[in-house]
């Protein structure tokens, strides 16, 4: 059933809506990244898998659980999604070698290793045209959802988060990290920090807050009942429609500038940089090699690297495409995938590794996915950077904020590179 509605509707409009629906499970999907606008209330089930699940096991309860009856969007556009949920970086925990990983002393993450939920209704708003459409199979969930379409605009939720760990505390990881580099141990390593303090508000306040910040091509918003998921993505992990895959990752940073011709010149700066580069292309291969381990045989290609840019910093991105092997479905991409290559590093199993040495804090959702699974079976996931999870109990936020290092990485621009990125979530 699609119930076309009859004027346009705002992002504010949908911002306002979810946050009426606080603490009805409710998800937002939001940016020109996606394929439509979505918000889901009244999740009709749930599936959450328990850390220390093995990765293989992680995917094929969430493929299953995305399962059903496929149906068309509205006005020839793609169908909105039926099933939203993350996949988070720790579900893939178990690929790391016991011979080579300390036992882990850290405090176990906010959140599970995977949440999937299911909707009866999806409302999809067109980003471009702001027309909009209730797609569902119960008339009662398209009508409370559209009722909530009249609510009242919100205020948005500004953060002040502080990094736990002091600059020189990360410049020594980044120095370890180089030794390890030199002595041939690994390529590269993508090293996080995190920043923690206190969160009020909704999904949807603090969705809002980012975004005034900071832009994203796949924000999101997620209340799971005792935590909060709030993504300002500008990076997309996996893209499945049918058998055509995409992945996009992102690596190159530098800072906006505070003028035109300031901000053209750190643009043109990062574009020229041999160690961004090796970087991007580095990262382009072990993609490569990832989607080829599900692909049809000579199916992957890498297109050509361009320039991405945010309210606070500029990026490179770089699409990688591929076609699907027959008879792989699902539950064999995720798993092959996940986690990015783009948050890792290269051999991606090593880097994990050393990630789990040299950081502080257990990464939980942080560079795992957030995912829309449509009605017409695409799935669309984003990589859970510049993403705040908030455990409801505590009321404790969490949000790192990391890059990549290579030979040649200087550890004061990397540490600097870590507040380019957390802008948005500490004092101005």
């Amino acid at each position: 059933m699609i119930v076309e509605l009859p004027t346009p509707l705002s992002r504010g409009v949908l911002l306002a809506a979810a946050h009426a629906a606080s603490g009805r499970g409710g998800a937002l999907l939001l940016g020109d990244g996606w394929t439509s606008d979505a918000l889901v209330v009244d999740p009709l089930d749930e599936l959450r898998v328990p850390h220390g699940t093995p990765l293989a096991a992680v995917a094929s309860l969430v493929a299953a659980r995305c399962e059903g009856p496929r149906s068309c969007g509205w006005n020839g556009r793609p169908a909105g999604p039926r099933a939203v949920g993350y996949l988070a970086y720790e579900a893939a925990r178990d690929l790391e070698r016991a011979a080579w990983s300390r036992v882990e002393t850290r405090r176990a993450p906010t959140g599970a290793a995977a949440i999937v939920r299911t909707y009866a209704a999806t409302l999809v708003r067109d980003p471009h045209t702001g027309r909009a459409a209730i797609e569902g199979d119960d008339r009662g969930s398209i009508e409370a959802l559209r009722a909530l379409l009249s609510s009242p605009p919100i205020t948005p939720r500004e953060l002040t988060l502080t990094p736990v760990d002091d600059d020189a505390t990360h410049a020594a990881r980044i120095e370890r990290a180089l030794a390890l580099i030199a002595a041939g141990d690994l390529y590269q390593v993508n090293l996080a920090r995190e920043l923690s303090g206190r969160a009020e508000g909704t999904a949807a306040e603090l969705l809002a807050g980012l975004l005034g910040r900071a832009t994203a091509r796949f924000g999101a918003a997620l209340d799971l009942d005792d935590h909060l998921v709030v993504s300002s993505s500008p990076e997309l992990f996996l893209d499945v429609d049918g058998r055509a895959l995409c992945t996009s990752p992102i690596k190159g940073t530098r800072p906006r500038g505070v003028d035109a011709e300031t901000d053209e010149a750190l643009a043109r700066a990062l574009d020229a940089d041999p160690k961004e580069r090796a970087e991007l292309t580095m990262v382009v291969d072990l993609e490569r090699n990832d989607l080829g381990r599900v692909a049809e045989i000579g199916s992957v290609r890498a297109g050509v690297p361009y320039a991405a840019r945010s309210r606070t910093v500029h990026h490179r991105v770089c699409d990688v495409r591929a076609r699907a092997a027959e008879g792989v479905g699902l539950a064999q991409i995720l798993a092959a995938m996940l986690p990015s290559g783009s948050v890792t590093g290269a051999p991606k199993i090593r880097a994990m590794e050393v990630i789990a040495e040299l950081e502080r804090s257990r990464r939980g959702v942080y560079c795992g996915a957030l995912f829309g699974f449509g009605r017409d079976h695409r799935l669309q996931a984003n990589m859970a950077i510049r993403t705040l999870v908030v455990n409801l109990r505590t009321g404790e936020a969490s949000y790192h904020s990391g890059g990549g290092i290579v030979a040649g990485s200087d550890p004061g621009r990397e540490v600097a590179e870590t507040l380019w990125k957390s802008r948005q979530v500490v004092a101005q």
